[in-house]
């Protein structure tokens, strides 16, 4: 959403909806779409097969140029890079802004090294800038592009009763420590939408998408409990 909201086209495929592996679901949508840059999250869960994912469109289209971020690639940047030659570039931390001047620098064949947080090759190596700063006023970035996703039919959970969930995040961040939990993306510094950023999304997802119950997919929801009155107020 923060890159077509400064004016680039961009289109969306979710493989998890699939029973079975789906290239040539992926390969039709790119043939019709004919992107300049194919993004992909990468989860360690499922590490190796979007390995060969991106390996297996490298080779098909040698073109477009591959982008990678989220939480195992922040974690393990130069290592992503090492494991997978076919990857140009890993988009480390928050992503938007960094996504938005990288897109840019590649439409205008500009340099990188002015770009925070990124990782890239240049002549066989691997070259890194400095961590993008945090997103202050989280207000600023727009909703998610939920229309984009409206073509995948999710699974139910069942603790959920069957019905359609919207899962909104309404904070980013966290200052402890706990041994378990990887902070790579969002980092130490907390920071929350405000009250009325998020019921304006609440009123959004039930009018557009017909939601019916709320998942709020913050590390800590109710830490706050100033702001927490607010919310419910």
């Amino acid at each position: 959403s923060y890159l077509r909201e400064n004016g680039h086209i961009v289109s969306f495929f979710d493989e998890g909806t699939f029973p079975q592996s789906s290239n040539y679901r992926l390969i039709n949508l790119i043939d019709r779409f004919k992107p300049q840059i194919l993004a992909f999250s990468l989860y360690t869960t499922n590490l190796n097969h979007t390995y060969e994912t991106i390996t297996f469109l490298k080779n098909k289209y040698p073109s477009v140029i591959i982008v990678v971020g989220g939480a195992h690639a922040t974690a393990l940047p130069r290592m992503t890079l090492q494991e997978c030659p076919a990857i140009d570039f890993i988009v480390y931390g928050e992503g938007e802004i960094t996504m938005l001047e990288l897109v840019n620098a590649i439409e205008k064949a500009s340099n990188f090294d002015s770009i925070d947080g990124i990782y890239y090759r240049s002549k066989g190596d691997i070259f890194n800038t400095k961590p993008r700063r945090l997103v202050d006023n989280l207000d600023d970035l727009p909703f998610p592009a939920y229309d984009l996703s409206q073509n995948f039919h999710y699974r139910f959970d069942p603790i959920i009763k069957r019905k359609r969930v919207a899962t909104i995040m309404t904070s980013r961040g966290c200052p402890y420590n706990c041994t378990f939990c990887s902070k790579s993306i969002f980092g130490n510094t907390y920071r929350k939408r405000s009250p009325q950023n998020v019921v304006a999304e609440i009123i959004y997802q039930i009018n557009y998408l017909g939601s019916s119950e709320l998942y709020f997919m913050d590390d800590l929801f109710t830490s706050d409990r100033v702001w927490l009155d607010s919310f419910y107020n």
